[in-house]
């Protein structure tokens, strides 16, 4: 009898050292969520509910300082012990898909959304790797799901011709404060669909909205092009006055940058 009482001492310890972490989490401190679950992992069974809800803090963590691959193997690990666990499909989903790996992202979310259809954030995820896969249809299907269940979050994506989306584009440009753009004669604005898949394995955020890619004004080197994701900027954009408005701001940002400041710096 004694025992068992220390065994359920113990799990309502770990269970709240679990809160803590997800704390942690939820006020941008991962490398402190990341040390109490490592802790929770020590001390709890191997395969426990709270090892698993563990790995799947420490993959959410991991993910959080950019370590999408030890991101992965730890909601692997998790998707092992408990393969009924939604959030651990979600967090390998999500890691995989940072990586560049979309189709078993796809795969993993679809097993998320199976096991937790409510969950919109699930749904919005796999209409994003979806689009990477040029499964169109599918991927409207799972905006529109997201959409139904958290229309406050996320919308059911307009979709435009590359031509249109490229007038929008030029009309931004027109309006840039002559100022700078007396100063960025060199500068295009170009539009792609998506990043490259070989940059995303690289580590480029496969949501990238626009990159200013050559010389700031402080430099000489030449070409200075300013990219733009079409596909990403449609993804969270519902109506066409809210497409133009995110191309203005995605604009003015990378322009901000052609002028060498930082993300804090820029006046837009």
């Amino acid at each position: 009898m004694p025992l068992f009482r220390r065994q359920a001492a113990d799990a309502v310890d770990l269970e709240r050292r679990i809160e803590q972490a997800d704390d942690a989490l939820e006020n941008n401190d991962p490398r402190g969520a990341l040390r109490i679950a490592d802790g929770v992992l020590k001390d709890a069974g191997r395969g426990s509910p709270e090892a698993v809800s563990a790995q799947v803090v420490r993959a959410e963590a991991l993910r959080a300082m950019e370590r999408f691959a030890d991101a992965e193997k730890a909601a692997a690990r998790a998707c092992e012990w408990d393969p009924e666990d939604g959030a651990a499909w979600y967090e390998r989903a999500l890691a995989a898909y940072r990586l560049g790996r979309f189709e078993d992202a796809a795969a993993w979310l679809e097993e998320a959304v199976h096991l937790e259809p409510e969950e919109a954030h699930a749904w919005n995820a796999l209409g994003r790797a979806r689009i990477w896969l040029e499964e169109k249809d599918a991927a409207k299907d799972a905006f529109k799901r997201a959409n139904a269940l958290d229309p406050a979050h996320f919308v059911v994506p307009l979709r435009i011709a590359a031509f249109e989306f490229d007038r929008i584009a030029g009309e931004v440009w027109k309006q840039i404060p002559r100022q700078f753009k007396d100063r960025m004669e060199n500068t295009i604005v170009a539009v792609e669909e998506l990043p490259d898949v070989e940059d995303v394995e690289e580590g480029t955020d496969p949501d990238l909205l626009g990159l200013y890619t050559g010389a700031t004004a402080l430099g000489d080197d030449f070409p200075e092009r300013i990219l733009l994701y079409q596909r990403n900027h449609e993804n969270s954009c519902a109506t066409l006055g809210e497409l133009a408005e995110e191309i203005r701001r995605t604009i003015l940002h990378e322009v901000g940058h052609h002028f060498g400041m930082d993300h804090d710096e820029l006046p837009y």
